[in-house]
């Protein structure tokens, strides 16, 4: 069993380390919220910062470039000699240590390149970088609409010009309208990246120190709460105990009751104070219980021994009247036992007229359903007559059909001989036209119509004997199953009229029957009646004598609940004496 004092510890420290938990859990998320928002700004910050530094540098070109173009306007120079000294003095301008400038006309020549002087006066329109970015056409584009705008490519570092060493690169350009020319320069993205991660590394670390101060803090904070409510715990429990201590057992077992002895003003001192009221109470219960126990031990025995006197003259008058009773209720029981005899002969009786009633209904539902299946039976013999008309009338008539499928087969014999001896004319007469020539066309046309007309006769005649012939194999079939038929009919009516003879034979059986129970139902009907008699004499008999028996057994029945009645009272008096000494020997458990 858990302590209060641990109890009381976990209580207060659980909540304080959930909470601080909870806290931590927060302020790392926060943290990394923030420190992941900060990134984000500083990247946005800086490639923002990036992308005015160089409008700002390329605006001083194109500054550059008005000046010397205003200076050939004035007329100090030739266009060539302005072009020139502008070409250089862009190729030589230099910010950020590192940056430079380059120009491309808008046909995509390049003009002047700190870099790639030997590449000055070539048309770079359609070269790209590594990813397929076309670097000067997209410099050309971003130019083309407001004059001047953003790209990015690959391309290589001054320090690792002719290595093919590429890094991603970001470009501002910006159109001089005055000579087509396209003043660029750019930064490489990894140095953004690589001062954007350094920055992100101080924050981290930054986030991480202040990460660990809180939950150094926290961790001190479980400290000093673990150390208050280990202070609280003790001043609740110490004060708890010497009240449980205040109730002791000696070595006897006998429980010791002590005085309270704490001086405080709170909810404890209160329950001290309310315990050593209690205990006093208790005391002074005790002394008074210990007093009527012995008393009440002595009542009881009193009242045992008066019982026990009244129970033995109970049980001196309760033979008396048992033996009276008994006498008596031989005389009752004998003539019950007759009574009940002549009830089972009547009961008996009834059965048996009941079951003679139940004959009675059976034999004539039996007659009922005699002259049913008589009726059926005629019926049944005037409906097979009707069937074995029907086979004859159907057997003529599939007769009729079969010579009529002969005649059809002889007709289509003829008409068969009749197409081949056409079919025989018209192949001659077709010989003949072909003899006549010119003149023997028409005849020779029709001579054809009249074989292919001979053909098709021939044809649907061969059809119409098979259809003949598939008839003539049915209506066998249909003779033969008819003649089956026919017996099965026969030896029907033979079985229909044997079950006739059976019937006349029940019906006979049936009658007799029906006279019989007849007979048997008179005869247990005056039966019956004399037997009513005799019960209502003996039941008269029988209730006078259970009439004396009843009052004896009221009497033996009083004097049995009174000594039934004594016994409890003893019963419970020796519980209450066993409760007396039960009460002294808890009492003798307290030393008071």
């Amino acid at each position: 069993m858990k302590s209060l004092k641990l109890k009381l510890l976990i209580s207060i420290l659980l909540p304080t380390i959930i909470m601080s938990s909870l806290m931590l859990g927060t302020l790392l998320i926060a943290n990394e919220a923030r420190l992941k928002t900060n990134q984000v700004n500083l990247e946005i910050a800086l490639k923002e910062d990036y992308d005015n530094q160089i409008q700002a540098v390329v605006g001083l070109a194109i500054d550059t470039l008005e000046y010397f173009h205003d200076e050939y306007k004035k007329g100090s120079m030739s266009e060539a000699k302005a072009k020139q000294m502008a070409v250089q003095a862009i190729k030589e301008m230099r910010y950020n240590g590192d940056g430079y400038f380059w120009i491309d006309d808008t046909d995509g020549i390049l003009i002047g390149h700190p870099h790639f002087e030997k590449l000055e006066g070539t048309n770079r329109y359609d070269i790209q970088d590594s990813k397929g970015n076309k670097v000067v056409q997209n410099i050309l584009e971003a130019v083309k609409q407001t004059g001047k705008g953003f790209t990015e490519f690959m391309w290589e570092k001054p320090e690792n010009v002719g290595t093919g060493i590429l890094s991603p690169k970001r470009t501002y350009s910006e159109l001089f309208k005055e000579w087509n020319w396209i003043v660029s320069t750019g930064n490489y993205s990894d140095y953004i990246d690589f001062f954007i991660a350094e920055k992100n590394e101080l924050a981290k670390k930054a986030a991480n120190k202040s990460s660990l101060i809180v939950i150094a803090c926290i961790l001190v904070n479980i400290i000093v709460c673990a150390i208050v409510s280990l202070r609280i715990s003790n001043g609740i429990t110490k004060p708890i105990k010497e009240i449980v201590q205040s109730f002791s057992k000696d070595e006897q077992g006998k429980i010791k009751i002590n005085p309270i002895i704490i001086n405080r003003n709170d909810e404890i001192g209160l329950l001290a104070t309310t315990m050593n009221d209690f205990s006093k109470q208790i005391k002074e219960m005790l002394q008074k219980f210990g007093g009527n126990s012995d008393h009440l031990s002595a009542m009881a025995d009193n009242m045992k021994q008066t019982i026990v006197s009244v129970s033995q003259s109970s049980d001196q008058i309760s033979l008396t009247i048992e033996n009276i009773a008994n006498s008596t209720s031989g005389q009752a029981e004998n003539t019950h036992d007759i009574s009940l005899g002549i009830n089972q002969i009547v009961n008996l009786i009834e059965d048996n007229k009941i079951q003679i009633v139940a004959l009675k209904e059976s034999s004539s539902l039996a007659e009922m359903q005699k002259n049913e299946g008589e009726s059926i039976i005629k019926e049944l013999l005037i409906e097979t007559e009707k069937s074995n008309q029907s086979i004859k009338q159907i057997s003529e008539l599939i007769g009729k059909s079969n010579d009529s499928a002969v005649d059809i087969e002889k007709a289509s014999t003829m008409i068969e001989s009749i197409a081949e001896q056409t079919n025989l004319l018209a192949l001659n007469a077709s010989i003949e036209a072909a003899r006549a020539g010119e003149a023997g066309k028409g005849f020779a046309v029709v001579a054809e119509e009249i074989r292919k007309l001979a053909e098709q006769s021939n044809s649907f005649t061969k059809e119409i004997r098979n259809i003949i012939a598939e008839l003539k194999s049915n209506s066998e079939n249909t003779v033969y199953s008819i003649a089956e038929v026919d017996k099965v009919v026969h030896a029907q009516s033979g079985y229909i009229h044997k079950m006739e003879q059976k019937f006349q034979l029940i019906s006979q059986v049936v009658d007799s029957l029906n006279g019989s129970v007849d007979s048997l139902k008179t005869s247990f009907d005056i039966i019956h009646e004399n037997t009513q008699n005799i019960d209502q004499t003996i039941t008269s008999l029988s209730a006078n004598s259970q009439d004396n028996a009843a009052s004896t057994e009221e009497a033996s029945a009083t004097i049995e609940q009174q000594n039934s009645t004594l016994n409890a009272i003893a019963k419970e008096s020796k519980v209450l004496a066993e409760i007396a000494v039960e009460l002294k020997q808890h009492i003798a458990s307290f030393d008071i």
